[in-house]
């Protein structure tokens, strides 16, 4: 009988994350990919300072290991990371509105193109 080598853990190098935020954001882009490995391959290549990974009934979990880690600097270290994304948010609602305003004139000057082609007047003056 012979054993397959899936895959040698010591030819990737470990990505580091400044928090947990960071993480999720990662890991919801590559979950399928995170989900298939396990929880050593998951701790060899990502860390997470003051984290550990690890999977219970087959979801991802993160647990605290450190007491050096202050949970008021994640906090602060989350806020700060969440205010920046407020304000992106932000900024993309602004645009978003700007362009809704611009294509509600364009219908708009649509509508009465189409209406003096078709001989409507809208304005009541015949």
């Amino acid at each position: 009988m012979s054993i397959k080598v899936l895959k040698t853990l010591n030819s990737v190098e470990p990505r580091n994350f400044d928090n947990m935020e960071d993480f999720n954001q990662y890991y919801n882009l590559h979950k399928e990919e995170i989900d298939g490995m396990t929880t050593q391959a998951i701790n060899k290549y990502y860390k997470v300072p003051g984290m550990h990974l690890t999977k219970r009934k087959g979801e991802l979990k993160a647990v605290c290991i450190s007491e050096t880690v202050n949970p008021i600097d994640l906090i602060q270290s989350n806020t700060t990371s969440n205010s920046v994304r407020i304000e992106e948010l932000r900024v993309q609602l602004d645009n978003t509105n700007e362009e809704i305003r611009i294509m509600k004139a364009t219908i708009k000057k649509m509508i009465k193109e189409i209406n003096i082609l078709k001989g409507v007047d809208l304005t009541g003056s015949n």
